[in-house]
C-alpha cells in the first residue's frame, strides 16, 4: 500500500466524507521526495470542522511515509510526529526563500513557494504540538 492510498483509507475510515478531493502537487503528478499530500475533505452535516479536521489529523499521525515512497522525514528520531523537525525544515523552506533571486537560473516563483511552504510546515508543528499535548504524548527531549 502506498502512502497516499493509507492516508486516504485512514481519512475515509475517520471521516466517512461525502467526498475526498487530492490537489498540489500529488494530483498533478509533479510529487518529489519531500512534497506533502494535500486533500479537501468534504463531509456535510457536521458541526464543526475543528474537530473532524483534529480526528483526521490525529488519525494521521500514526502514517509515515514508506521508504518505496522517500521518507521526508529524518529517520533518527525526527519523525512526522516529532513537532521539532516540522520547524527544522520551516527554518530550511524559510532561508532559502531569504535568499531571493541570487541568479537569473533562480525563478521568484521558488523562492514564493518556499515562504509558504515555511508558513505551512511551522503551523504543522503547532498542530502536531498540539495533538501530542491531546493525547497525552509530548515528544522526547533529544
Amino acid at each position: 500500500m502506498t502512502t497516499l492510498e493509507a492516508v486516504l483509507e485512514c481519512i475515509v475510515s475517520v471521516a466517512q466524507p461525502d467526498r475526498v478531493v487530492l490537489f498540489g502537487s500529488a494530483a498533478r503528478g509533479t510529487a518529489g521526495p519531500h512534497s506533502d499530500l494535500d486533500f479537501l475533505v468534504i463531509k456535510r452535516g457536521i458541526t464543526s470542522r475543528r474537530q473532524l479536521a483534529q480526528t483526521i489529523y490525529r488519525a494521521l499521525l500514526g502514517i509515515r511515509a514508506s521508504a518505496k515512497a522517500g521518507k521526508c522525514m529524518r529517520p533518527e528520531g525526527g519523525g512526522p510526529g516529532d513537532p521539532r523537525e516540522w520547524l527544522r525544515r520551516a527554518r530550511s523552506n524559510l532561508a532559502r526563500s531569504s535568499q531571493g533571486q541570487v541568479t537569473p537560473d533562480m525563478l521568484f516563483e521558488d523562492a514564493r513557494f518556499d515562504t509558504q511552504q515555511a508558513g505551512e510546515k511551522a503551523f504543522k508543528a503547532l498542530l502536531v504540538l498540539r495533538a501530542c499535548k491531546c493525547l497525552g504524548r509530548t515528544p522526547s527531549a533529544n
